[in-house]
């Protein structure tokens, strides 16, 4: 039910506010009923191996090392394989600019369906 979830969410647009395309990614945003903030980013990924996709979703413990403006995080929990519970902490410490965040980043399987 998840996936069927995520998969709609990738293909439909409905109750997403668009924020902005930079860089080739464009950036939704979505205010849940329990009062959470969805964000959906979609971009193209080329000549970038899988393995190194499934990487950068488990290795939530180090981007602070190298994600712009990320100076502290940590992997709460591994639900799942490719199911992870991350925080981490964005901005710019000496200017009092700090935001933390609680994220859920799943990976699935979908080329039987999807080709």
């Amino acid at each position: 039910r998840l996936f069927e979830r995520a998969t709609h969410n990738l293909s439909e647009n409905d109750n997403w506010t668009l924020s902005q395309t930079l860089f080739g990614i464009t950036t939704y945003y979505r205010r849940e009923p329990d009062s959470s903030l969805s964000i959906k980013l979609e971009g193209k990924v080329s000549n970038v191996p899988l393995f190194e996709q499934i990487a950068v979703l488990k290795e939530v413990d180090l981007y602070y090392k190298w994600a712009p403006f990320c100076t502290s995080s940590l992997s709460i929990k591994q639900l799942d394989k490719l199911d992870v519970l991350g925080w981490m902490v964005v901005g710019l410490p000496n200017f009092g600019l700090m935001r933390d965040g609680v994220f859920r980043a799943i990976g699935c399987d979908c080329m039987k369906e999807n080709g």
